[in-house]
C-alpha cells in the first residue's frame, strides 16, 4: 500500500508485513513517513516543531556489504606544514596582481608577430563525412531514427565550398566583433579595423597554421576548438601592438588587492616536501619525482640568485584566453636576482600549443608591467630543460654559475 504514489502527511507509524527485496523499497517505503503535519514556526526558536514516525519491520540495512569494511583503511599520511619563517623575512618575494589590461592614447591597429602563437590542425580531430539531417523531424521525433535518406557531406567537397580569403574573412570578422565587446566601436572603426584583419588573418593561415597530414586551411573552420584559438592568437597579437602613441599597460588593483606576498603563505600537505635556503617558506612542496627538485637545488647554489619560490598557493597567476575563454596561467617559480631583476621561471618537458599560448601571455604580462612601472623589472624565462636554468640565468644577474 505504501510503496508508492502515497503522499498522505497523516502517517505516524509504519510496519513492514512482507519481506523486502530491495534496499530501494526499503527508503520508499520510509519516505512515506516522512511528511510533515504541521509547518507552523515556534514563534520562540523560529524552527519547526519535532515531529516524529514510528517505523517496524522495515530494514534501514537490508544488503550488509553496502555498509561492511572492505579491508583495513590505510594509514592517512601526516601532512605537513607549509607556512612563510618568522626571522627569513629578508626573503621575501612581492608582486604584482594583474586584472587585465589597458590602452592608453588614441588607438591605431597593428600586429606584433612575434607574439602570435601557433595552432596545429589534428587530421584525427576532423570528420571525413557529416549527416546534413536535421536533429529531429516535423513531428518531433529523432531524424535519425525516422525514414528517408540522409545525405551525407564528406570533407573534401566541404573543403571545396571556401577559399582562403573565405577563410580569412570569417576569422577577421570575430576578431572585429570581440575587439568591438571588449574596446567599444569608438575605438577604432570597423571599416578601418577589418581590412587590416583581415591581411593578418591570411599571414595567419600562412605562417602559424601548422597543417599535419592532408589538413587545409578552411579546417579551422570545421573544430570550434581551432576557431578559437586563431581567433584568440591573433586577438591578443592585436592588443599587444595596437597603441598608436600610448602603449598597453597593466591594471592592478590598489591597496592590498594588487600586491601578492610570501608573507600570507600558510596550508598543509600531504605531498613530498623539499628543504629550501633562499626561500621565505620553511619547505618547497614537490609535485615532480626529479625536475622541481632540480630546479631549487640549482636556485639555492646559484650566486646570483637572492631569493626565490614557488609558484605554489601564493595567488600569482597570468590572465590570458584559452580558445577564447578567460583563464589563468600559474607558472613555476619566482626568482628575484642580486641585479634587482624578478624572472618567472617556467619549466616544460615540450613546448605545446597550450604552452606557447601562455607563454605570449606571460610576455604581455611582463611588457604591460615594466610599461607601468612601480613593481621593479620583470622577466619571463622558458625552459625544457631544468639542468640549463643557471646558465640562462646568468642573462639576468651580476654573479654568474659556476
Amino acid at each position: 500500500m505504501l510503496t508508492e504514489g502515497w503522499d498522505a502527511n497523516t502517517v505516524t507509524h509504519i510496519v513492514g508485513l512482507r519481506p523486502f527485496g530491495s534496499q530501494l523499497l526499503c527508503e520508499q517505503v520510509v519516505g512515506r513517513a516522512l511528511r510533515r503535519k504541521n509547518y507552523a514556526l515556534n514563534e520562540e526558536t523560529q524552527m519547526f516543531a519535532e515531529e516524529t514516525a514510528k517505523v517496524f519491520g522495515v530494514p534501514f540495512e537490508l544488503i550488509p556489504f553496502k555498509v561492511a569494511s572492505t579491508g583495513p583503511t590505510p594509514p592517512t599520511p601526516e601532512p605537513n606544514h607549509i607556512y612563510s619563517v618568522v626571522g627569513k623575512e629578508n626573503y621575501e618575494i612581492t608582486f604584482p596582481i594583474v586584472s587585465g589590461y589597458h590602452e592608453a592614447g588614441q588607438f591605431g591597429i597593428s600586429v606584433n608577430w612575434d607574439q602570435v602563437s601557433k595552432v596545429t590542425i589534428d587530421p584525427l580531430k576532423i570528420p571525413q563525412t557529416v549527416e546534413l539531417t536535421s536533429l529531429t523531424t516535423p513531428e518531433g521525433g529523432l531524424a535519425a531514427y525516422g525514414p528517408g535518406e540522409r545525405p551525407v557531406l564528406s570533407i573534401s567537397e566541404w573543403r571545396a565550398m571556401f577559399r582562403e580569403q573565405q577563410v580569412a574573412f570569417k576569422l577577421a570578422r570575430e576578431i572585429c566583433l570581440r575587439w568591438q565587446a571588449d574596446n567599444g566601436a569608438t575605438a577604432v572603426p570597423m571599416h578601418v579595423l577589418f581590412p587590416k584583419l583581415t591581411f593578418a588573418a591570411k599571414r595567419f593561415l600562412a605562417e602559424k597554421l601548422d597543417r599535419k597530414g592532408d589538413s587545409q586551411p578552411c579546417d579551422v573552420l570545421l573544430v570550434g576548438e581551432y576557431m578559437q584559438a586563431a581567433i584568440g592568437s591573433l586577438f591578443e597579437a592585436i592588443k599587444k601592438g595596437s597603441s598608436a602613441g600610448n602603449t598597453e599597460v597593466a591594471v592592478i588593483p590598489q591597496g592590498a588587492a594588487g600586491r601578492g606576498s610570501t608573507m600570507f603563505v600558510d596550508f598543509h600537505t600531504v605531498k613530498s616536501i623539499y628543504p629550501v635556503t633562499k626561500c621565505h617558506l620553511n619547505a618547497m612542496v614537490a609535485d615532480t619525482q626529479k625536475w622541481e627538485q632540480s630546479a631549487a637545488f640549482l636556485l639555492d647554489s646559484h650566486p646570483g640568485v637572492e631569493k626565490w619560490v614557488k609558484n605554489d598557493r601564493l595567488g600569482f597567476f597570468i590572465p590570458y584566453r584559452d580558445k577564447g575563454i578567460p583563464a589563468r596561467y600559474v607558472p613555476d617559480f619566482i626568482v628575484e636576482m642580486n641585479s634587482g631583476a624578478n624572472v618567472i621561471v617556467e619549466i616544460k618537458g615540450q613546448v605545446t600549443d597550450k604552452a606557447d599560448v601562455k607563454a605570449k601571455a606571460a610576455d604581455r604580462w611582463v611588457d604591460a608591467v615594466n610599461r607601468l612601472g612601480g613593481h621593479g623589472t620583470w622577466h619571463y624565462l622558458l625552459l625544457t630543460d631544468p639542468a640549463a636554468l643557471g646558465k640562462a640565468l646568468d642573462a639576468y644577474t651580476i654573479a654568474k654559475a659556476a
